[in-house]
């Protein structure tokens, strides 16, 4: 019987079948001298008479298709893949513009519906607010207020009707979606203080109470300015 030596190979065996898989694309080497092939994957079949009554297992063992799972989860993975995550970031800046005009497109279509109901002549988003964002607190300042936004303010606007519900969950989506890309470029969002000036928009919006929910939609325009003052600054650094 002809010797084979194999390199780093899993035998997988399959009824009268058998699989090499060769990870490191090593030659199959035989006794004859300069005997080798260049290949990934051989298959020999058995030659074994077998009775045809018998049915062949095509279940492949557990321990073989783990190592095949192994195998192709290396395979999958690569440098890219991290690279990825750090191209998206390098790309971010330059995508932020579009990112803006669609926050403000999805606005345009329930600006009008709450500016409409907003009554009163107060500011809720005031000059200290955009300070805070121009300063060392411009980090902690836009991440308390897309939450404000996201989790106090929204949820009250969608229950004005369906049609405003729809274009609301709609801006709310795109307000999450600039967070998380805030997050993944954590050069962007790496904050840690409280900004005094958001703790003062809320407490006003509490004081308002059921015309708040009018006054932080109607001015919602306002704080995507302030979101690109603030994103202006910090790609500047």
């Amino acid at each position: 019987m002809q010797r084979v030596v194999y390199g780093r190979e899993e035998e997988l065996r399959s009824g009268n079948m058998w699989v090499f898989f060769f990870m490191n694309g090593d030659n199959i080497k035989g006794d004859t001298e300069g005997e080798g092939l260049h290949t990934r994957a051989l298959l020999l079949q058995n030659q074994t008479t077998r009775p045809t009554h018998r049915r062949q297992s095509t279940t492949m063992p557990s321990s073989a298709l783990l190592c095949c799972l192994v195998f192709l989860a290396g395979v999958g993975a690569s440098p890219g893949h991290s690279r990825l995550s750090e191209n998206n970031c390098s790309d971010f800046p330059a995508n932020l513009p579009n990112m803006l005009r669609e926050l403000r497109t999805a606005f345009s279509r329930v600006k009008t519906f709450f500016q409409m109901n907003d009554q009163l002549d107060s500011m809720l988003l005031n000059g200290s607010l955009l300070e805070d964002f121009k300063g060392y607190l411009g980090c902690q300042a836009l991440s308390e207020m897309i939450q404000f936004y996201l989790e106090e303010v929204m949820p009250q606007a969608e229950s004005q009707g369906p049609d405003i519900k729809e274009h609301v969950n709609s801006l709310g989506e795109k307000l999450k979606t600039l967070r998380l890309r805030l997050r993944r470029c954590h050069r962007f969002l790496p904050c840690e203080n409280k900004s005094k000036a958001v703790e003062q928009v809320k407490s006003a919006f509490s004081k308002l109470e059921k015309k708040g929910v009018y006054k932080a939609m109607s001015e919602f325009d306002i704080f995507i300015n302030y979101i690109e003052v603030y994103m202006t600054m910090k790609m500047k650094k």
